[in-house]
């Protein structure tokens, strides 16, 4: 997405391949292309880590849910009651 919103605002395409790498190479490549390329660059890069992190919660999901049902439970014995003291 970045590569095709740099080139659709004028960018060469070696510059624009090379601004897929980092934000921070994105934006350089942004700076010098009009306003609007900086905000597609930003998006772009936001798109990715938020289909990223919806990623990472779907397998955090499904392993909590395997844990869940593949651990066993383990249950606590009852303490035995303490005996009273004899005053005396």
């Amino acid at each position: 997405a970045v590569v095709d919103a740099l080139t659709a605002a004028g960018a060469p395409a070696p510059a624009a391949g090379s601004a897929a790498d980092s934000v921070f190479a994105g934006l350089a490549v942004a700076a010098q292309l009009p306003d609007g390329a900086t905000a597609a660059v930003q998006q772009s890069f936001l798109d990715g880590v938020t289909a990223g992190s919806w990623v990472a919660a779907a397998a955090s999901a499904a392993g909590a849910l395997v844990v869940l049902a593949l651990l066993p439970a383990q249950h606590r014995a009852p303490e035995p009651a303490a005996e009273p003291v004899a005053a005396g």
